[in-house]
């Protein structure tokens, strides 16, 4: 197994995936990729792949994991040089994850190992246990890279934001989340207020490149959307982060209830609502010009 980087494994749903590996782990192994089938006999076989390979990986990511308590308890091997960890749907509870991210802690002085972190779209993981995640193993001080993103569920559920500015290495965040928070609605009224400067203060001073994403509604009167494209124009004039010098804007519209596709004759399909869509026009230059006095990348 001389000069392997990387090994993805996977099988029949039905057939139980058993594979020879050297009495030693592998010392070049670094990356791990690992795909849920729908079998749960395939995460009994996560686990034994990690008994062999955790010491050495750098990179792992696993994709529908469906994290029970005998499969957790069955993770015991140490994950010490994990730099990267990304966990893509599956179901995941907030235990499960701690303990998971506790294996790559440094057995001498009990720092994480670990610098990226990604959690997309898992049903065990809620708005909420971002507190706890940035708290626990010291990971708000050592991750320089975050990519949040939760299930649609949860639309209704707080965020901790003020647990953002306990980031003081990240220097890439990614929060996809926000599509399903900025539809504005009494629901989400405060939610959909995530660019007020309350919330742009707790943002980590470290950040060198910042995504985000809004979702509008397809809706006549989009002035609370305007307004909040607007405060990302101010955002980025105001050079709150210094050190920010790639700034990822997306703007897409949901899908339109039978209401809406009833009234949606009134304008472009393609551009949304007249008001906004004017404002788009206007908005992408004034904001591709504010990027550039700041001297940022916009995408």
């Amino acid at each position: 197994m001389s000069g392997l980087y990387r090994i993805l494994l996977w099988g029949p749903d039905r057939e139980s995936l058993r594979f020879s590996v050297p009495r030693e782990p592998p010392t070049q192994l670094q990356t791990f990729v690992w795909r849920h089938l729908r079998e749960l006999h395939n995460d009994d076989q996560l686990s034994h792949a990690l008994q062999y390979f955790a010491p050495t990986l750098q990179k792992m990511r696993i994709e529908g994991w469906i994290a029970t308590p005998k499969v957790v308890a069955s993770l015991t091997a140490s994950l010490p040089l994990l730099r990267e960890l990304t966990l893509i749907t599956g179901d995941v509870p907030m235990q499960a994850l701690l303990y998971l991210l506790g294996k790559t802690r440094n057995p001498t002085n009990f720092v994480s190992s670990l610098r990226k972190l990604t959690l997309s779209q898992m049903y065990g993981f809620r708005p909420n246990d971002l507190r706890e995640l940035l708290l626990e193993h010291g990971l708000g001080s050592v991750l320089e890279e975050l990519s949040i993103s939760f299930r649609r569920k949860y639309v209704d559920q707080p965020v901790p934001y003020d647990m953002l500015s306990t980031c003081t290495a990240l220097h890439t965040l990614r929060l996809d989340s926000l599509a399903t928070w900025m539809n504005g609605g009494a629901s989400n009224s405060r939610l959909g207020a995530v660019w007020d400067a309350e919330v742009l203060d707790y943002l980590p001073r470290s950040l060198g490149r910042l995504e985000i994403c809004i979702v509008s509604p397809r809706r006549r009167t989009d002035a609370s959307d305007i307004a909040k494209f607007r405060s990302v124009i101010q955002f980025i004039e105001s050079r709150h982060l210094s050190r920010l010098r790639r700034f990822t804007f997306v703007v897409w519209w949901s899908r339109p209830n039978l209401e809406e596709i009833m009234t949606m004759s009134i304008w472009d399909s393609t551009s949304g609502p007249p008001e906004y869509g004017v404002y788009l026009d206007n908005g992408a230059a004034a904001l591709t010009t504010a990027c550039q006095i700041a001297g940022v990348e916009l995408d």
